[in-house]
């Protein structure tokens, strides 16, 4: 939580779901120039070529859905991703969640681990 609060929410962190990712054009052309070869396919039928960023499978023994597999393409590549936790996210679906993690964290610290000293 020190971290946290330190930079204001925002911290590097290693996965991340990608529904609300800003991810900057740089970061496709470096993946680009570093793992091109292994992300690479080729339609033949339209005669296109593609690259799947997103790559769902098996990792050392770890599932990584599409999500996952581009973090990992990322620290692959040494592109460092962060979250903002302290932002007010809200997901519309069948049931609408919304809420700020850090706001959450900051008051499970401060209900749970106050000190008596």
């Amino acid at each position: 939580m020190q971290d946290l609060v330190k930079y204001d929410g925002i911290i590097k962190v290693k996965n991340l779901p990608t529904g609300c990712m800003l991810i900057k054009k740089e970061t496709f052309e470096l993946i680009l120039k570093k793992q091109g070869r292994k992300i690479f396919y080729y339609d033949y039928e339209k005669q296109n070529r593609h690259y799947n960023f997103f790559q769902v499978g098996i990792s050392e023994g770890v599932y990584l859905s599409e999500d996952y597999g581009f973090n990992k393409l990322c620290y692959d590549c040494d592109i460092n991703t962060y979250c903002n936790f302290n932002y007010n996210l809200i997901h519309f679906g069948e049931i609408p969640y919304q809420g700020n993690f850090y706001n959450y964290l900051k008051n499970y610290i401060d209900i749970y681990h106050t000190s008596d000293s």
